[in-house]
Order: structure tokens, then C-alpha cells, then sequence
């Protein structure tokens, strides 16, 4: 049986590093295949010096993509159907640490969208196209605004303007990345950042249902994400802006869900303390003490926290420690 697990691990081992010299064969291949077919071929220290991104080299549009394996040289797409000689880029900025999103340029004739698995021709006008923040999460042209490269239907670039992370509203309606809310446009407000996920999966547009998330409001609802709340009193509401918490006069939320048994009047968010609440010998594994606490107990999302107990409350303030 010991043999036979050997011999697993080594046919994994075999198939990974086949895997990965066949992808990097492709690549070399497609790769050579567009340098041949310039001008002049991208010499070696040109290439590796290529950010990721557009590219006009040699007179030809193209997209130079992750390195390719074993090469230290990044792999290169043709842009099909673009002028070079008119063929520009978008200069877009994305959070550190997170990995690049949709990437535009454009020519006299087309907008371009590099998503995960390839380059799209927008529909776009070329013309007045432009992006409305510096990562390209929306933008517009004279009659249509997009999130993500995905048109946002009914949407006036007119009177279009962003609110925290992917809401936005424009005259007629509010939005939360390309869907439409059932908040009114006159009275939107946006406390906490919106999120909207799985627009795009494995390369393909995913028609959803999404996973949302942020507090919204007009003036006579509360929403989570794209789902009104209907529990909650308008008129008491509160975003305690950390952790997807919020509560009104009578009762304590964590995204949609009512906190049982939580006291309201009490109960405040810990912030950046749960980093570091418990001394040593108390911490979770995960590093971090609870999120929230009110005059009974803490808690962790909509839980009360597997450590509360007498000692917390006997020692107060005292357990906080600040993080490093």
C-alpha cells in the first residue's frame, strides 16, 4: 500500500511538470508566432521589460500577458481587428495586492477589454469611451455606462455618479455593480462599500444569482446588498461601518440576520481591537479576539464568541491589548 502511494505522488509529479512544459511550449509558440510576424522581433531585454498590459510593438497592437514558464519572458497576444497607428491605452491603477481586473484600450474604430481568458471587442464608442475610476470598474461613452465591461441596461451616463465601492445611481435608478436596485434614485445613500461577486466566472459573464453585499438606504428602506431589510426601522438605523454590523433602536444585525438575544443599546463594534483583544493565552487560532460586544456578551458575526465568559467581563478594558 506504501508502494502504491509512492507511485501516486510520483505520476502527480510527472503529469504537473507535463502539464506545465506543454502550457509554456504553447506559450513560447504563440508567442514567437506574433514576434515573427513583426518587423522586427521583440529582443529579449524589450520583452521581459514589457509591463503587464496594451502594447503597440512594431507597428502591431498586443497584449502582453503573465511570464511564461521556465522563460522569464511574458507571453504575447495580437489584438485582432486594431489600427495601431490609432491604437491607444487606458491608464488604470488597481488596489495593491489584488490582481489586475478588465484592462481597456482603444483605436479609431473599436474599444478593446482584456478579460481573464481573452480580448474582447466592446461595442463601445471609441470616441467619447472613458473611465469613470482609476481601476476601470465603471466607465462610459456618450450613451452607455459599463461595470466591468458589462453594460449597466438603463443607465444615463449623464447623470451617472458612483458611491462607495460598486454602488452607484444615476436620475432613475440606483445600482449595485450592473444590477439594478429597488431603492428610489432621489433618496439612495450608500453608509458602506457594495459588493457584488461572481460577475465573472472562469473567463465567462455568470448571469448570477450574486452574493451582494453593503448596507444601503433610500428614505424609507434599509437594504443589504440588493435585498431590502425589511426588520429594520428606517428611521433608527445605523451602520456600525465594520463587519457588515448595523442596528436600530430595538434589535442588532449582522448582513440580513438579526443577532439574538444582542442588546442594542449596548452593543458597539470592536474594530481594529478584535486584531488583538485576548492576551496569548486566550487567542484563537486565527490570531484575532471577537468583532462586537454588548453589555452580556462578544461576538463573532452573528455567534457569541466561544471565549465569553466571566473573565472577559471581570477584566474589561483590561483585556484589550492594541495590535503591533
Amino acid at each position: 500500500m506504501h508502494i502504491n502511494k509512492i507511485r501516486i505522488i510520483g505520476l502527480s509529479i510527472v503529469i504537473l511538470i507535463v502539464g506545465l512544459t506543454y502550457f509554456a511550449y504553447r506559450s513560447v509558440i504563440e508567442t514567437q508566432g506574433l514576434e515573427s510576424s513583426l518587423k522586427a522581433s521583440v529582443k529579449p531585454k524589450r520583452h521581459e521589460a514589457l509591463s503587464y498590459g496594451f502594447h503597440v510593438i512594431d507597428g502591431q497592437a498586443a497584449f502582453a500577458g503573465g511570464f511564461i514558464p521556465f522563460t522569464g519572458k511574458r507571453g504575447l497576444t495580437r489584438v485582432k481587428d486594431a489600427d495601431a497607428e490609432t491604437f491607444r491605452t487606458f491608464e488604470q491603477v488597481f488596489p495593491e495586492h489584488h490582481p489586475p481586473g478588465e484592462l481597456f484600450a482603444a483605436d479609431k474604430s473599436h474599444v478593446f477589454v482584456k478579460l481573464v481568458r481573452e480580448i474582447q471587442i466592446l461595442g463601445a464608442d471609441p470616441a467619447t469611451f472613458r473611465l469613470l475610476d482609476e481601476a476601470g470598474r465603471f466607465a462610459c461613452d456618450k450613451d452607455h455606462v459599463y461595470y466591468r465591461a458589462i453594460k449597466i441596461e438603463g443607465a444615463d451616463p449623464g447623470s451617472f455618479r458612483r458611491f462607495k465601492g460598486d454602488f452607484s445611481v444615476d436620475d432613475n435608478h440606483a445600482y449595485l455593480g450592473h444590477t439594478t436596485l429597488p431603492a428610489d434614485a432621489a433618496t439612495f445613500q450608500a453608509s458602506s462599500p457594495g459588493y457584488i461577486s461572481n460577475v465573472w466566472s472562469g473567463g465567462s459573464y455568470h448571469k448570477g444569482p450574486y452574493a451582494t453585499e453593503g448596507w444601503n438606504r433610500d428614505a424609507n428602506n434599509v437594504f443589504f446588498g440588493n435585498k431590502r431589510v425589511d426588520t429594520i426601522d428606517p428611521y433608527t438605523f445605523e451602520d456600525l461601518k465594520f463587519a457588515n454590523y448595523a442596528k436600530d433602536a430595538i434589535n442588532v444585525y449582522w448582513m440580513r440576520k438579526i443577532i439574538a438575544g444582542a442588546d442594542s443599546k449596548t452593543f458597539e463594534v470592536l474594530g481594529s481591537k478584535y486584531l488583538r483583544f485576548f492576551p496569548p493565552s486566550l487567542e484563537h487560532p486565527s490570531g484575532h479576539g471577537p468583532f462586537a460586544r454588548d453589555k452580556n456578551h462578544f461576538y463573532s458575526y452573528t455567534e457569541i464568541d466561544e471565549r465569553d465568559g466571566p473573565w472577559l467581563h471581570e477584566n474589561g478594558e483590561a483585556t484589550a491589548h492594541p495590535h503591533p
